[in-house]
């Protein structure tokens, strides 16, 4: 009996280590959306006003709704942030940046064919490039995230992307 107590309680120290590490991993990925946003120019009407707020609306299940809750209280340049759950929805035009934090290739399809060619972008961590349909993609490395970014994409969404960040990445056809 004791036994099988220890066993559950290793399997269970397991499963909240795997838990963490995947919180922190999105940690990470969420701070490279928001300084994505903050080095990304939209087209000029893109917003309503000057004053308007960057939406940021994501698609996951709760471990990346919580990881990007997080920043909804943070600026992108002088806008507010605000950040919205999309995962049940499939309009996206209030959407300036969308994050896809989910394997679901059906869905990020129907994702893609909701937005590409607008001034949205769009953001995955899908793990084989062969699908990658976003602007963005994040890849967990051995040492760090890695960073594609789509330059075709972009530019027919409008966007801009900064140099800074382009030295960075691996710019995918």
């Amino acid at each position: 009996m004791h036994f099988l107590l220890f066993l559950v309680f290793i399997l269970m120290i397991s499963a909240a280590s795997e838990s963490v590490e995947i919180m922190e991993e999105y940690d990470v990925k969420t701070a490279l959306t928001l300084n994505l946003a903050v080095l990304t120019e939209w087209p000029e009407g893109t917003f309503a006003r000057s004053d308007s707020p960057v939406n940021l609306c994501v698609i996951g299940n709760t471990i990346v709704q919580e990881a990007f809750s997080r920043i909804s209280d943070k600026k992108v340049g002088s806008r507010g942030l605000i950040v919205s759950d999309v995962t049940r929805s499939r309009n996206f035009d209030q959407c300036h940046i969308l994050f896809h934090g989910t394997q679901d290739r059906i869905r990020l399809s129907q994702v893609y064919d909701a937005t590409v060619g607008k001034p949205i972008l769009t953001i995955d961590d899908v793990e084989h490039l062969s699908t990658f349909k976003s602007i963005v993609n994040l890849q967990k490395g051995d040492d760090k995230m890695e960073l594609y970014i789509n330059l075709n994409l972009a530019e027919r969404a409008g966007l801009k992307i900064s140099s800074r960040v382009l030295k960075l990445a691996h710019i995918v056809p």
